[in-house]
């Protein structure tokens, strides 16, 4: 089985390979995932709508509203409860693919237009962030699709071509 995800099912794939491991799951395909990781997202400069969401949501489960709808900016306009915003985006960052990926059993092809990475807090640190554990995960391939946004409009063969070369790199390696 290869599990292919893009943006939050990219990050769920790995997510469910890292809590539930299925030997059957013989690889990763990641469609622009988005990094979310509490403490960047605190700190990085065009976060500010962020960040006040984030505010928001903590005031409405401080005062017993959790399940309250609140309207989400960034990283994508969204609407989600109090307590689905904060599990998402909070300081546990129980979906940050940065410390999910070492933690995967399988080969991972991970997959990010150039575009998306320009456009937004959620995807500029990945491509550093996964080159330098791709140094030590053998098992993890990070390309960067050249004019590609998020949903590959500009270049819609594009991750196809990617995963048919990642795949047949893969039957070309020996196996134990």
């Amino acid at each position: 089985v290869l599990l292919v995800g893009h943006s939050m099912g990219g990050v769920k794939a790995i997510y469910s390979q890292v809590v539930a491991p299925d030997p059957r799951v013989s690889g990763i395909v990641c469609l622009s995932p988005p990094r979310f990781c509490h403490e960047y997202w605190m700190q990085h400069s065009d976060a500010e709508p962020f960040r006040r969401t984030f505010e928001h949501a903590m005031q409405l489960v401080s005062k017993g509203h959790p399940n309250e709808l609140i309207v989400c900016r960034q990283p994508v306009p969204f609407v989600a409860t109090a307590q689905g915003f904060i599990e998402k985006y909070g300081p546990s960052d129980s979906f940050d693919i940065i410390k999910l990926v070492p933690r995967v059993p399988c080969p991972v092809l991970t997959l990010i237009g150039s575009h998306t990475i320009a456009a937004s807090p959620a995807f500029d640190s990945l491509p550093g962030e996964l080159t330098r554990i791709a140094e030590k995960c053998p098992h993890l391939t990070l390309q960067i699709i050249d004019g590609a946004d998020m949903s590959y409009s500009q270049c819609p063969d594009g991750p196809l071509a990617s995963i048919n070369n990642w795949l047949a790199s893969r039957d070309a390696e020996p196996r134990m």
